[in-house]
């Protein structure tokens, strides 16, 4: 068999053939992408028992599955924390530039560096602020179940992005298969009617007022309209423990926290004091709750709080508020809370540094069927056209470059009898 050289040495023709061949590769791709249904995993998990939730799961809608690959790649990426957001990228560069130096070609690896610099920017840019296909959230069980976000802010909050408004929060929460959403922003807020009407055109998520403020020195949410300073949430990122706070107070308490919270350092923490946070729980029977913490930046809801409220639908907007708190008051048996399956945290430097391989894991095994049909179709149409511009073409100009063979000083290999 022969050997072609390549930056890691001689490599058998063949097997060349096979792996940088456009359609080779596409072939291994397409066996990765169905193989790897073999042990695919629920999109969703229950952040309290970590396993697969019943009767649940993530409706996308067409603009999603066609294309598919490149959403899936930002939804993963919006659920990482920031040491992971630094793994990935460390391992791209370094990984450069290990084939620059195989290859003696320090330039390819600088202009390859700053292409994947670039690429990456406009992925993270294109997906924090462009609006585009969400995933949804399908829930059957229980029948009365209403989905709610406890946690959300406003452009009427500092850190709100500025066109992020009251309409915008409704249909962010709408499209993301909200039934309710507490507007929590910082103080006071903006004042508004609690209800879905008078907002985002179409929108069929309730707005109910609440805010977010800090209380024996931690951040905490109050919920109604005006805020209820008698049951409060604990929110992340923030301190778990502590009991000098989490004692009750004669006119005010803390009746649940948050165990998914969906901002980046929230995230983190929610995984890295997972025992802290189900300590406090136990301790003061506390609700567990999840959060998006959306502040108008990114189209990926992390998490979904179910609740159980019998007919929940025909309660008047005051009434739904007030049995929502009750709900958390009594300890939050009937609320579950669903979140995005999403890259775990390492625990040691070697588990930071395989973040790469567990996030690409993580993603293709969370897979539904109809995005691996997506993918495949995505992977043959890249196949094609790479195929298609690597093909040499044959001009008439090359023709004429071409230099005729001039046989005249030819000699026969015998001479003739005379």
């Amino acid at each position: 068999m022969r050997l072609t050289t390549s930056p890691w040495g001689p490599v058998p023709s063949r097997l060349r053939t096979l792996l940088f061949n456009p359609f080779g590769a596409a072939t291994a791709a397409t066996v990765a992408i169905w193989a790897t249904g073999l042990f695919s995993e629920s999109a969703l998990v229950d952040a309290a028992t970590l396993k697969s939730p019943v009767g649940a799961g993530l409706d996308l809608p067409l603009g999603y599955l066609l294309f598919a690959p490149w959403f899936a790649l930002v939804d993963h990426m919006s659920l990482l924390s920031v040491p992971q957001h630094l793994s990935i990228v460390c391992f791209a560069l370094l990984s450069i530039a290990l084939v620059g130096a195989l290859k003696r070609d320090s330039k390819w690896a600088l202009v390859t560096s700053l292409g994947f610099l670039i690429v990456l920017g406009v992925i993270v840019t294109v997906g924090t602020l462009v609006p585009r296909p969400m995933a949804r959230i399908r829930v059957s069980v229980p029948a009365d179940n209403v989905v709610v976000d406890f946690h959300s802010h406003t452009n009427a909050s500092h850190d709100g992005r500025k066109g992020f408004s009251l309409a915008a929060n409704q249909m962010w929460h709408a499209r993301s298969g909200f039934d309710v959403a507490y507007v929590t922003d910082h103080g006071e807020g903006q004042p508004f009617a609690a209800g879905r009407t008078g907002l985002a055109g179409g929108a069929s998520t309730i707005m109910l007022r609440g805010g977010e403020f800090v209380w024996r020195g931690r951040h905490v949410i109050g919920l109604g309209a005006p805020m209820n300073t008698r049951a409060l949430i604990q929110t992340l990122p923030g301190a778990v423990t502590g009991d000098s706070a989490l004692r009750p107070g004669p006119d005010t308490m803390i009746v649940a926290t948050e165990l998914v919270d969906g901002a980046p350092r929230g995230l983190a923490q929610g995984e890295r004091e997972r025992a802290d946070i189900f300590a406090v729980r136990d301790r003061w029977a506390l609700a567990f709750v999840g959060s998006s913490n959306q502040h108008g930046w990114g189209f990926t809801s992390p998490v979904w709080s179910v609740a159980a409220v019998p007919n929940w639908r025909s309660l008047a907007y005051p009434e739904l508020d007030h049995r929502l708190q009750q709900l958390l008051t009594g300890g939050g048996k009937d609320v579950r809370v669903l979140a995005r399956r999403r890259t775990a945290e390492a625990s040691t430097m070697l588990g930071l540094a395989l973040t790469p391989v567990n996030f690409a894991v993580t993603m293709i095994r969370t897979l539904s069927p109809a995005e691996r049909v997506s993918w495949t179709a995505w992977v043959g149409g890249i196949a094609l056209l790479a195929t298609l511009l690597g093909r040499p073409q044959s001009t008439t100009a090359d023709a004429r470059k071409r230099v005729p063979l001039d046989f005249g000083d030819l000699k026969p290999a015998y001479e003739p009898a005379a």
